[in-house]
């Protein structure tokens, strides 16, 4: 066990919550150096093992921003370290289930103010949509959820029974995901509160736009039979019956 060689890297453990351990239990650890000042690494010979093997992965990468990584050895590529209270909203969960499991972390009561730039503006939007397709919306000003106009629209219309009428919001949508990609280093490593989506995985798969297509599809109603934007453009989207028409 790494702690039983080094126990003085104990506090730079952070438990790693993902939507695996959130719904089905376990738990797993990082060793995050991201916060550690110059003189606590070097007074960790086991701590800086790693964090030189990490240098060395990155400069032996044949993707060139990989190898710019190497440069900082001990920050993540992407970075969801939160410093204050969050939702944490599984990206993916069974369609069978009657509820939407959600978990609130550092919330302490429903008075407690929560950040406009911080992430809970795309959890709020998804679960506004959630909660009006299971008959029960959400009361953002109860839970001290922020509102946010770009992704309002989208919430407002989705029911939308014309397809011709819902795909100017649909590319709205698609616009917004897109600005709010976090593109350079500075953008996700300082910057990520601003930014819903800070990997490239979350940059190219519009997971909002094709779940809402899906629940379109559920409750009857068809959906436009093509969305031409780029961000529909990518492998991950094809895939996907819910972006054509229904028969």
């Amino acid at each position: 066990m790494f702690l039983e060689i080094e126990p003085k890297a104990e506090k730079f453990f952070r438990r790693w919550l993902g939507a695996e351990e959130f719904i089905n239990g376990g738990s797993r650890w990082c060793l995050w150096l991201g916060d550690a000042k110059p003189h606590e690494l070097r007074a960790l010979p086991e701590c800086m093992k790693r964090v030189e093997a990490v240098r060395t992965y990155r400069l032996a990468s044949p993707s060139v921003p990989t190898q710019r990584l190497a440069e900082r050895p001990t920050r993540f590529h992407v970075e969801f370290v939160h410093k204050g209270p969050y939702l944490l909203v599984p990206g993916v969960s069974s369609e069978r289930r009657q509820f939407v499991p959600v978990g609130g972390y550092g919330i302490r009561d429903g008075r407690m103010e929560l950040s406009q730039l911080t992430t809970l503006r795309y959890a709020a939007f998804g679960l506004s949509i959630i909660g009006d397709w299971l008959g029960q919306p959400l009361d953002m000003d109860k839970h001290k959820l922020p509102r946010d106009p770009a992704w309002g629209l989208l919430v407002a219309n989705w029911r939308e029974p014309d397809p011709a009428k819902l795909l100017p919001i649909l590319m709205g949508a698609c616009d917004t995901h897109v600005e709010r990609i976090a593109v350079t280093a500075r953008e996700v490593d300082t910057q990520s509160a601003k930014y819903e989506f800070g990997s490239v995985f979350e940059a190219v798969y519009p997971a909002e736009i094709l779940a809402v297509l899906r629940l379109r599809e559920m409750i009857g109603l068809t959906n436009p039979e093509s969305i031409d934007h780029p961000l529909m453009q990518t492998p991950y989207t094809p895939c996907s019956p819910t972006v054509s028409k229904k028969a």
